[in-house]
């Protein structure tokens, strides 16, 4: 402890005021003195309860909703038409009777007996010639007749196709049913032969459809 005191002999006291600027630090600020609370609020003590501050009262209130972004769509022009009402439909253009002759021609006539002849001779069985003018608007004569079987039907449609051929230069428009030589039909225009098997003759029963019609005799050459 003397040794210490004698150490610190030589120097000067530094007084309080002065410590700070020796020793580099800034020297503290006196407190200031304290701030007037507001009136009717006591600087203590609970907080006084008022209304609701703005926040808890926004709380409740229903929110804004958000604005659209972009520009708004274009409004739809109203069109002038009633909904679900459609125009009607143009009628269709009207075709022109066929036309129904009251009597056969004789070219018709003779190239009916053209055709059974034909099949006579081709041994065709049961040939019949049908007067069908004014009841339908295709023919003039249907001819009906039959064969033993499909070679002999196939071997009597050529039989009738070779005699019209030869004897008015007439091809047939439209020829059906080769393929299972059940039932042939050879379409002239103004008449249509049918060659049968009896089987199907039997089936398909034209005999009977048309039996109120006028029939031509045939004759075997």
């Amino acid at each position: 402890m003397a040794t210490t005191k004698r150490a610190n002999a030589g120097r000067p006291t530094i007084g309080s005021s002065h410590a700070g600027k020796k020793s580099g630090k800034p020297a503290a600020k006196p407190s200031r003195p304290g701030r007037p609370t507001s009136p009717g609020r006591p600087s203590g003590g609970p907080r006084p309860t008022g209304p609701k501050s703005r926040t808890s009262a926004s709380a409740g209130a229903p929110k804004r909703s958000a604005r659209p972004t972009g520009k708004p769509a274009p409004k739809k022009r109203a069109s002038s038409a009633k909904p679900g009402v459609r125009k009607p439909a143009p009628p269709p253009p009207r075709r022109p009777a066929p036309e129904i002759r009251s009597a056969p021609s004789e070219a018709s006539r003779s190239a009916a007996i053209d055709v059974a002849t034909a099949a006579l001779d081709k041994k065709a069985v049961n040939v019949q010639i049908f007067d069908v003018v004014g009841r339908v608007d295709y023919a003039d004569f249907l001819v009906l007749m039959s064969g033993r079987s499909s070679t002999h039907v196939l071997a009597i449609a050529d039989s009738i196709e070779e005699a019209m051929l030869k004897a008015t230069r007439r091809k047939p428009t439209a020829v059906e049913g080769r393929q299972g030589g059940n039932w042939v039909v050879l379409d002239f225009g103004d008449l249509v032969a049918h060659v049968f098997q009896e089987e199907a003759r039997s089936f398909y029963d034209l005999d009977s459809l048309w039996q109120d019609a006028r029939r031509i005799p045939v004759s075997a050459s």
